[in-house]
């Protein structure tokens, strides 16, 4: 399976996900607008995004789209509801799997309405949404009218 990951390049979590997947068989292109990290498998093909995170998450949409115009994934996986969830729903790609984390659904909707509304709309563009635990997927289904909430420990 051709897999894009949407995720900030430095997190561990990031490297250890597109490691595994890459181990499994998986051909993974990960995609961040970090560019440093730690080492990735060399099966990882790695693409950086021209804006850093803050303005990226909008201003790369278009840069985005281009990229998964050409490596035509089967599945985009976005880490993060907020910055990397906010790319992933400007980009339009389908089908796109959400992951939260923590900060983005406990911490950043309650910075205000608009936050609250922004992380609704990226988890209600996800085709699918995931969690690692039952706390946080509870919390995530509060903020958007989804069916499901897959967690992945």
């Amino acid at each position: 399976m051709r897999l894009a990951l949407l995720v900030k390049r430095h997190s561990i979590h990031s490297v250890r996900w597109a490691n595994a997947l890459a181990d499994r068989g998986h051909e993974v292109h990960l995609i961040s607008a970090e560019r440093h990290g730690e080492p990735l498998n060399p099966e990882v093909t790695v693409h950086f995004l021209p804006f850093p995170p803050l303005i990226g998450f909008y201003a790369n949409a278009l840069a985005l789209r281009r990229l998964l115009h050409l490596l035509e994934p089967d599945l985009m996986n976005a880490h993060f509801a907020s910055g990397y969830g906010t790319l992933a729903r400007l980009c339009g790609f389908h089908p796109t799997v959400l992951s939260v984390w923590g900060s983005d659904v406990f911490d950043f909707p309650l910075k205000s309405r608009l936050h609250a509304r922004l992380i609704g709309a990226n988890l209600s563009f996800a085709d699918a949404v995931t969690s690692t635990s039952e706390v946080m997927a509870r919390q995530t289904r509060s903020l958007a009218p989804l069916e499901q909430v897959s967690v992945v420990p």
